[in-house]
C-alpha cells in the first residue's frame, strides 16, 4: 500500500467511502433475515475487497481504526494524520448506519449473533481477540511490509480472513473485527450496548498483540 502521499483530505474522503460502503453492507447483509451466514460473509468481505483495491493507494485503505492505531503504535502514522483518519471512519460508519436504519423495514433488523447475550460476553471477546489479532496481523504484513510492497494480492488476503472470520465466529459474536462496526451496529440495535465495551475492548486487545508481533517479527518492516 505504499505510493506518493494524497492530501489530509483526499485520504478522509476515501476513508470516509470505504468505511462507509463497509458498515452499509454489513448493515445490510444482517438486517435481511432472509439471506443465510454465508451469502452474508461473502458480501461483506466481497464489498471489503473491492474498497481496499479501491482506495490503497489513495489511503492506504485503513476503513478501520485498529488498523490506525497498529500504525501509529508501530511509529508508521503521524498521530495528526490518524486522528483525520478516525473521524473519517467513525463519520463513515455513522452515516452508513443511519441509511441503513431507514433503508430496512422495521421489523428487518436482527441481532447479530442471536445467541450472544451479555452472559456470553467472556466467549464472544475471546473470539474477537483471536480474529482481530489475526486480520490486523495480516494488513500488516500484506500491506505495510518492505518485502511485500507493491503486491497484488493485499486486498485478496484481508478479505478472505473476514471472510474466514464471518463464518467460523458469525454465530458468536458476529464477526465484527472493528470498532466503528461494533459503534455501527449498536446504535442499529444489532447488538446490546452492555456488549459494546466487550467488542472494542477485546478487539484493542487483539491490535496491540498483532502489532507486537509484527514488531518482533518484521526484521524488513
Amino acid at each position: 500500500m505504499s505510493g506518493s502521499s494524497p492530501s489530509f483530505g483526499t485520504k478522509a474522503i476515501i476513508e470516509f467511502i470505504g468505511t462507509f460502503f463497509l458498515v452499509g453492507v454489513v448493515g445490510l447483509a444482517i438486517g435481511e433475515p432472509s439471506t443465510d451466514r454465508l451469502t452474508d460473509a461473502v458480501s461483506i468481505a466481497a464489498v471489503l475487497t473491492a474498497a481496499i483495491y479501491m482506495g490503497s493507494r489513495l489511503s492506504g485503505a485503513h476503513y478501520n481504526p485498529l488498523v490506525t492505531l497498529a500504525l501509529v503504535l508501530l511509529r508508521r502514522m503521524p498521530r495528526s494524520e490518524a486522528m483525520v483518519y478516525l473521524l473519517a471512519q467513525v463519520a463513515g460508519a455513522l452515516v452508513a448506519a443511519g441509511l441503513v436504519s431507514v433503508s430496512l423495514p422495521a421489523d428487518g433488523m436482527i441481532q447479530v449473533a442471536e445467541a450472544v447475550n451479555p452472559d456470553d460476553a467472556f466467549r464472544l471477546a475471546g473470539m474477537e481477540f483471536l480474529f482481530t489479532f489475526l486480520l490486523v496481523l495480516t494488513v500488516l504484513n500484506v500491506g505495510f511490509r518492505k518485502s511485500t510492497a507493491g503486491n497484488n494480492y493485499y486486498g485478496l488476503a484481508i478479505g478472505l480472513v473476514v471472510l474466514g472470520g464471518g463464518l467460523a465466529v458469525g454465530p458468536i459474536s458476529g464477526a465484527v473485527f472493528n470498532p466503528a462496526v461494533a459503534l455501527s451496529l449498536a446504535t442499529l440495535d444489532a447488538v446490546p450496548w452492555s456488549l459494546l465495551p466487550w467488542y472494542i475492548g477485546s478487539q484493542l486487545a487483539g491490535t496491540l498483540v498483532a502489532s507486537a508481533v509484527f514488531a518482533l517479527t518484521a526484521s524488513d518492516a
